[in-house]
């Protein structure tokens, strides 16, 4: 069985979609769900009872601040590792999180090459 970062990710995705819509279609309860896919944000535009909300966020400088307010709409980008960093989550792990966020954006592929350990120690400085 072939494995690939990728299709998990496909995978995760998928499931989340069907579950949105086997609670609009057949539970009809209201129903929170967060989530770090924003490609789940179109079912808002294609299932009537659907309605994305996001927290408001006021950037200042490279960190945020989460305003505790709710708003309607999708939200304009990701907070994952900016929440890992209010968790109090060890700044090593915040700034290799950053990396490896940097390296996917650029490739938008599977980079585990370059994120192996003994890759990175051959390219740091």
């Amino acid at each position: 069985m072939k494995s690939d970062a990728a299709t998990a990710t496909y995978d995760g995705l998928a499931l989340a979609w069907a579950v949105v819509e086997h609670i609009h279609q057949h539970v009809r309860a209201k129903t929170l769900f967060a989530t770090h896919y924003h490609e789940l944000t179109e079912l808002a535009e294609q299932l009537e009872h659907v309605r994305n909300l996001h927290v408001s966020v006021k950037e200042a400088g490279d960190q945020i601040i989460f305003l505790r307010k709710i708003e309607p709409g999708r939200a304009d980008r990701s907070y994952g590792i900016e929440v890992a960093r209010l968790a109090a989550l060890p700044i090593g792990v915040i700034e290799r999180a950053r990396e490896v966020l940097a390296l996917h954006e650029k490739t938008e592929h599977t980079v585990t090459e370059e994120l192996t350990p003994s890759k990175r120690q051959k390219n740091s400085p």
